[in-house]
Protein backbone atom coordinates (compact mmCIF):
# COMPACT_ATOMS: atom_id res chain seq x y z
CA UNK A 1 0.00 0.00 0.00
CA UNK A 2 1.48 3.39 -1.03
CA UNK A 3 1.82 6.33 1.99
CA UNK A 4 -1.09 7.82 3.00
CA UNK A 5 -1.77 11.37 3.25
CA UNK A 6 -4.65 12.51 5.72
CA UNK A 7 -7.54 13.35 4.14
CA UNK A 8 -10.98 12.63 4.39
CA UNK A 9 -10.44 10.15 7.34
CA UNK A 10 -12.31 8.77 9.44
CA UNK A 11 -12.78 8.65 13.64
CA UNK A 12 -15.94 6.46 14.67
CA UNK A 13 -16.30 7.14 18.40
CA UNK A 14 -19.23 4.61 19.80
CA UNK A 15 -22.29 5.65 17.64
CA UNK A 16 -21.00 8.92 15.80
CA UNK A 17 -18.55 9.97 13.18
CA UNK A 18 -16.12 12.76 14.58
CA UNK A 19 -14.45 13.23 11.23
CA UNK A 20 -15.39 16.28 10.40
CA UNK A 21 -14.43 18.16 13.41
CA UNK A 22 -11.17 17.07 14.23
CA UNK A 23 -7.93 17.94 12.55
CA UNK A 24 -5.41 16.13 14.40
CA UNK A 25 -5.17 12.53 15.49
CA UNK A 26 -2.34 9.65 17.15
CA UNK A 27 -2.51 6.23 18.12
CA UNK A 28 -0.86 4.50 20.24
CA UNK A 29 0.13 0.89 20.99
CA UNK A 30 2.55 0.93 24.02
CA UNK A 31 4.25 -2.18 26.10
CA UNK A 32 5.08 -1.61 29.86
CA UNK A 33 8.40 -2.72 30.44
CA UNK A 34 9.55 -3.63 33.60
CA UNK A 35 12.97 -3.83 34.97
CA UNK A 36 14.56 -7.55 35.62
CA UNK A 37 17.38 -7.06 35.93
CA UNK A 38 19.48 -9.27 38.24
CA UNK A 39 22.98 -8.39 40.30
CA UNK A 40 24.98 -10.71 38.06
CA UNK A 41 23.82 -8.49 34.52
CA UNK A 42 26.27 -5.48 32.98
CA UNK A 43 23.21 -4.10 31.59
CA UNK A 44 19.83 -3.37 32.18
CA UNK A 45 17.25 -6.54 31.31
CA UNK A 46 13.62 -5.98 30.87
CA UNK A 47 10.20 -7.64 30.12
CA UNK A 48 7.48 -6.32 28.03
CA UNK A 49 4.58 -6.07 30.49
CA UNK A 50 1.16 -5.44 29.76
CA UNK A 51 -0.03 -3.19 26.43
CA UNK A 52 -1.81 -0.26 26.49
CA UNK A 53 -3.70 1.46 23.50
CA UNK A 54 -4.23 4.92 23.47
CA UNK A 55 -6.01 7.55 21.34
CA UNK A 56 -5.45 11.53 20.72
CA UNK A 57 -6.96 13.72 19.20
CA UNK A 58 -7.53 17.57 18.71
CA UNK A 59 -10.92 19.43 17.02
CA UNK A 60 -13.01 22.59 16.72
CA UNK A 61 -15.21 22.63 19.46
CA UNK A 62 -19.39 22.81 18.72
CA UNK A 63 -22.34 22.16 21.31
CA UNK A 64 -25.81 20.81 20.36
CA UNK A 65 -26.76 16.86 19.68
CA UNK A 66 -24.09 14.56 17.69
CA UNK A 67 -20.96 17.92 17.80
CA UNK A 68 -18.07 17.26 19.71
CA UNK A 69 -19.00 18.20 22.86
CA UNK A 70 -22.29 16.06 23.43
CA UNK A 71 -20.38 12.89 22.14
CA UNK A 72 -17.00 13.65 24.01
CA UNK A 73 -18.98 14.77 27.48
CA UNK A 74 -21.59 11.99 26.83
CA UNK A 75 -19.15 9.01 26.69
CA UNK A 76 -16.60 10.70 29.48
CA UNK A 77 -15.29 8.51 31.84
CA UNK A 78 -17.98 5.31 30.14
CA UNK A 79 -15.56 2.28 30.09
CA UNK A 80 -15.33 -0.07 26.56
CA UNK A 81 -16.48 2.55 24.00
CA UNK A 82 -16.09 1.28 20.76
CA UNK A 83 -13.20 3.36 19.10
CA UNK A 84 -11.96 3.06 15.56
CA UNK A 85 -9.58 4.94 13.48
CA UNK A 86 -9.29 4.51 9.48
CA UNK A 87 -6.35 6.26 7.74
CA UNK A 88 -7.82 5.63 4.26
CA UNK A 89 -9.81 8.17 2.22
CA UNK A 90 -13.12 8.09 1.96
CA UNK A 91 -12.65 4.25 4.51
CA UNK A 92 -14.36 2.27 1.72
CA UNK A 93 -14.88 -1.16 3.08
CA UNK A 94 -11.86 -2.74 2.42
CA UNK A 95 -9.78 -0.09 3.72
CA UNK A 96 -7.17 -0.55 6.62
CA UNK A 97 -8.50 0.08 9.86
CA UNK A 98 -8.04 0.08 13.92
CA UNK A 99 -9.90 -0.52 16.44
CA UNK A 100 -10.20 -0.96 20.40
CA UNK A 101 -12.16 -0.47 23.47
CA UNK A 102 -11.51 2.83 25.15
CA UNK A 103 -12.57 4.96 28.30
CA UNK A 104 -12.49 8.63 27.54
CA UNK A 105 -10.00 10.31 30.40
CA UNK A 106 -8.75 13.58 29.18
CA UNK A 107 -11.33 16.39 27.86
CA UNK A 108 -9.99 20.06 27.74
CA UNK A 109 -11.77 23.22 25.94
CA UNK A 110 -10.36 26.36 25.35
CA UNK A 111 -8.84 29.01 23.24
CA UNK A 112 -7.11 32.35 23.03
CA UNK A 113 -8.92 35.49 22.08
CA UNK A 114 -9.58 35.74 18.18
CA UNK A 115 -8.94 31.92 17.95
CA UNK A 116 -11.11 29.09 17.14
CA UNK A 117 -12.55 27.58 20.62
CA UNK A 118 -11.26 23.72 19.87
CA UNK A 119 -11.16 20.80 22.33
CA UNK A 120 -8.17 18.14 22.81
CA UNK A 121 -9.48 14.50 23.78
CA UNK A 122 -8.09 11.26 24.88
CA UNK A 123 -8.78 7.59 25.32
CA UNK A 124 -7.11 4.94 27.00
CA UNK A 125 -7.89 1.24 26.50
CA UNK A 126 -10.45 -0.94 28.19
CA UNK A 127 -11.57 -4.44 28.49
CA UNK A 128 -8.35 -5.84 28.01
CA UNK A 129 -7.86 -6.08 24.27
CA UNK A 130 -5.30 -3.73 22.86
CA UNK A 131 -5.94 -2.11 19.43
CA UNK A 132 -6.85 -4.41 16.56
CA UNK A 133 -5.61 -3.99 13.02
CA UNK A 134 -8.31 -5.13 10.76
CA UNK A 135 -10.39 -3.55 7.88
CA UNK A 136 -13.58 -1.87 7.16
CA UNK A 137 -16.44 -4.28 6.13
CA UNK A 138 -18.90 -1.48 5.97
CA UNK A 139 -19.29 1.89 5.76
CA UNK A 140 -22.27 2.99 3.92
CA UNK A 141 -26.00 3.61 3.85
CA UNK A 142 -27.82 0.11 3.52
CA UNK A 143 -31.57 0.05 2.84
CA UNK A 144 -32.36 -3.71 2.55
CA UNK A 145 -31.11 -7.23 3.51
CA UNK A 146 -28.32 -8.11 1.90
CA UNK A 147 -24.21 -8.67 2.27
CA UNK A 148 -21.00 -7.19 2.06
CA UNK A 149 -18.09 -8.20 0.21
CA UNK A 150 -15.89 -11.02 1.90
CA UNK A 151 -12.01 -10.12 2.77
CA UNK A 152 -9.54 -12.66 3.32
CA UNK A 153 -8.52 -11.81 6.66
CA UNK A 154 -7.21 -14.89 7.64
CA UNK A 155 -8.01 -17.82 9.73
CA UNK A 156 -7.63 -18.06 13.58
CA UNK A 157 -5.41 -19.75 15.67
CA UNK A 158 -6.74 -21.42 19.18
CA UNK A 159 -4.65 -18.47 20.64
CA UNK A 160 -6.48 -15.57 18.35
CA UNK A 161 -9.58 -13.64 18.24
CA UNK A 162 -11.82 -11.94 15.41
CA UNK A 163 -12.56 -8.51 17.49
CA UNK A 164 -15.24 -6.43 15.73
CA UNK A 165 -16.87 -3.02 15.86
CA UNK A 166 -19.99 -1.84 15.67
CA UNK A 167 -20.82 2.48 14.98
CA UNK A 168 -24.62 2.73 13.83
CA UNK A 169 -24.32 6.45 12.92
CA UNK A 170 -27.59 7.22 11.18
CA UNK A 171 -31.19 5.82 11.66
CA UNK A 172 -34.19 6.64 9.47
CA UNK A 173 -37.80 5.46 8.81
CA UNK A 174 -41.00 3.98 10.42
CA UNK A 175 -42.66 1.46 12.07
CA UNK A 176 -39.52 0.99 13.83
CA UNK A 177 -36.56 0.17 11.48
CA UNK A 178 -34.58 -2.46 12.41
CA UNK A 179 -30.99 -3.37 11.92
CA UNK A 180 -29.26 -6.94 12.64
CA UNK A 181 -25.81 -7.14 11.50
CA UNK A 182 -23.83 -10.11 11.19
CA UNK A 183 -20.20 -10.82 10.66
CA UNK A 184 -20.17 -14.32 8.50
CA UNK A 185 -16.79 -16.72 7.81
CA UNK A 186 -16.41 -19.11 4.73
CA UNK A 187 -12.90 -20.92 2.86
CA UNK A 188 -14.15 -19.56 0.02
CA UNK A 189 -14.39 -15.89 -1.74
CA UNK A 190 -17.98 -16.70 -2.82
CA UNK A 191 -19.06 -17.49 0.74
CA UNK A 192 -20.86 -20.57 -0.80
CA UNK A 193 -21.52 -21.87 2.92
CA UNK A 194 -20.87 -18.90 4.80
CA UNK A 195 -21.17 -19.51 8.94
CA UNK A 196 -22.83 -16.82 11.24
CA UNK A 197 -19.65 -16.11 13.76
CA UNK A 198 -20.89 -12.84 15.44
CA UNK A 199 -24.74 -11.55 15.94
CA UNK A 200 -24.78 -8.18 16.95
CA UNK A 201 -28.15 -7.00 19.29
CA UNK A 202 -30.44 -5.42 17.01
CA UNK A 203 -30.12 -2.08 16.18
CA UNK A 204 -33.23 0.75 16.23
CA UNK A 205 -31.56 3.74 17.27
CA UNK A 206 -27.60 5.20 17.31
CA UNK A 207 -25.42 3.07 18.91
CA UNK A 208 -22.25 0.93 19.42
CA UNK A 209 -21.84 -2.65 20.16
CA UNK A 210 -18.43 -4.40 20.35
CA UNK A 211 -18.17 -8.24 19.48
CA UNK A 212 -15.70 -10.66 19.23
CA UNK A 213 -15.56 -14.73 18.35
CA UNK A 214 -12.54 -17.22 19.60
CA UNK A 215 -10.73 -19.19 17.52
CA UNK A 216 -9.99 -22.03 16.57
CA UNK A 217 -11.49 -21.18 13.25
CA UNK A 218 -10.17 -22.17 9.88
CA UNK A 219 -12.43 -20.31 7.45
CA UNK A 220 -10.24 -17.21 6.10
CA UNK A 221 -12.92 -15.40 4.76
CA UNK A 222 -15.23 -12.68 6.07
CA UNK A 223 -17.62 -10.71 4.99
CA UNK A 224 -20.44 -8.53 6.85
CA UNK A 225 -24.36 -9.46 6.62
CA UNK A 226 -26.95 -7.47 7.41
CA UNK A 227 -30.53 -7.63 7.89
CA UNK A 228 -33.14 -5.14 7.62
CA UNK A 229 -36.97 -3.99 7.93
CA UNK A 230 -39.09 -1.71 8.80
CA UNK A 231 -41.11 1.29 6.29
CA UNK A 232 -38.40 2.69 4.40
CA UNK A 233 -35.18 2.06 6.74
CA UNK A 234 -31.89 3.13 6.18
CA UNK A 235 -28.90 2.55 8.23
CA UNK A 236 -26.13 4.23 8.14
CA UNK A 237 -22.96 2.04 10.00
CA UNK A 238 -19.71 1.23 10.28
CA UNK A 239 -18.33 -2.06 11.19
CA UNK A 240 -14.57 -2.62 11.71
CA UNK A 241 -12.89 -6.12 12.26
CA UNK A 242 -9.64 -7.58 12.69
CA UNK A 243 -7.90 -11.01 14.36
CA UNK A 244 -5.75 -10.49 17.14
Amino acid sequence: MANQIIKDARLWIGGYNLSGDVNRLAMDLSAELLDNTTLEDSARSRLSGLLVSAVQCDGFWDAGAGEPDDVVDGYFALADVPVSVCPIAAAAAGSRAFTFRAAIGDYQRGASVGDMFKFTAGAEGSGGVPLVRGLVLNNAAQTATGAGTAYQLGALSAAQSLYASLHVLAVSGTVTPTLTCKIQSDDNEAMTSATDRITFAAATAIGYEWASVAGAVTDDWWRAYFTISGTDPSFLFALVAGIR
